[in-house]
């Protein structure tokens, strides 16, 4: 489903049991994006609605690593002889974060259970569980294809200094959590 240059949503969080100010912050950066995007968002005017959600949980694991023995083979002038070093493992636990971003339209004046309009969904491992750092790596690919039907899922990766992500960070920035810019397509 294709939306259109000033089409209205209102966003909200589809979790309740997240952190409150974190949330907010999420919405915000949503909103901003939809503004990038042409979109307008008013929640007194809305044609959609965006329910987001997302996730950043830990899991830990131990591993342990084996370091295997060497073998050397020295020559001496009766014949060779071979010296080991001990073979040795150590035992590390190692964490790991899922963080996920979930995005679904709706038709604003849609009944409760209705399938979503589009859905877009973006997760990724790894050993940071700033979520604040990684959010923009996983609502950028979101929003690139945001009204597209893509039919399957698209890999993306994108390095830590990407220059792409950092334009999209500052594009979306919340600077000030308690009231939008006044210059900004968000309405309260």
């Amino acid at each position: 489903h294709g939306f259109n240059s000033g089409d209205t949503f209102s966003v909200v969080s589809d979790v309740k049991e997240q952190p409150a100010l974190l949330t907010k912050e999420v919405k915000g950066k949503i909103e901003n994006a939809l503004v990038q995007k042409g979109y307008i968002v008013d929640p007194s005017s809305a044609k959609y609605l965006l329910m987001f959600r997302y996730l950043n949980t830990s899991s830990s694991k131990k591993v342990n690593v084996v370091v295997p023995s060497e073998s050397k083979i020295y020559s001496t002038w009766g014949g060779a002889t071979v010296k080991h070093s001990p073979e040795y493992s150590s035992t590390y636990d190692v964490v790991t974060y899922h963080r996920e971003v979930a995005l679904a339209v709706f038709d604003i004046k849609s009944k409760k259970g209705s399938d979503p309009l589009w859905h877009g969904v973006a997760a990724s491992d790894g050993a940071s569980g700033d979520f604040r750092y990684v959010f923009p790596f996983l609502l950028y690919p979101v929003m690139k294809r945001f009204g597209e039907s893509t039919s399957t899922a698209i890999n993306v990766s994108y390095p830590d200094n990407s220059s792409e992500i950092e334009a999209f960070s500052r594009q979306i920035a919340v600077l000030d959590t308690e009231e939008p810019n006044e210059n900004s397509s968000v309405k309260q």
